[in-house]
């Protein structure tokens, strides 16, 4: 069978693997693309991030998924990274990235939803995610804190 144009990366994936997919084709690495769409997003989001979302969408439903599906990480809440309750030093472990740019980035988010939205999603989050185990905690991404 003949290499697609354009696929879904199985291995290389955050939501839909549009994203991995694109930068595989390309020859890139998948997280300055990554966060060169989200910055397209934020900046769009007058018009409801329709120039980001739009594509993204039509090419997850114009392509197929390709590779070898990557092991799933279950979200936890953090343990060792919390601030609050743990959930968004979880989802920086999950996503692996530094936690800082999951608390700056919210928090952006939650102000420029006028707060409501990004609380609500907090609240369930955290009464929705169970905790991580404290024995197998993965190591830390960024630098330990002193």
């Amino acid at each position: 069978m003949p290499v697609p144009r354009l696929w879904r990366s199985r291995s290389n994936r955050v939501l839909f693997g549009v994203i991995g997919g694109l930068a595989e084709k390309l020859g890139w690495e998948a997280r300055p693309l990554r966060i060169l769409w989200g910055i397209l997003g934020v900046l769009t989001l007058p018009i409801g991030a329709l120039p980001v979302i739009v594509p993204y969408l039509t090419l997850w439903g114009i392509t197929r998924a390709r590779g070898v599906a990557a092991p799933q990480r279950p979200f936890r809440r953090s343990r060792s990274d919390q601030v609050v309750a743990g959930v968004l030093g979880g989802m920086a472990d999950w996503l692996g990235i530094k936690p800082a740019l999951v608390r700056i980035g919210y928090g952006a988010l939650t102000i420029a939803t006028f707060g409501l939205p990004g609380v609500v999603t907090y609240l369930v989050l955290w009464a929705k995610t169970p905790a991580a185990d404290a024995a197998a905690a993965p190591p830390r991404v960024g630098r330990p804190r002193r």
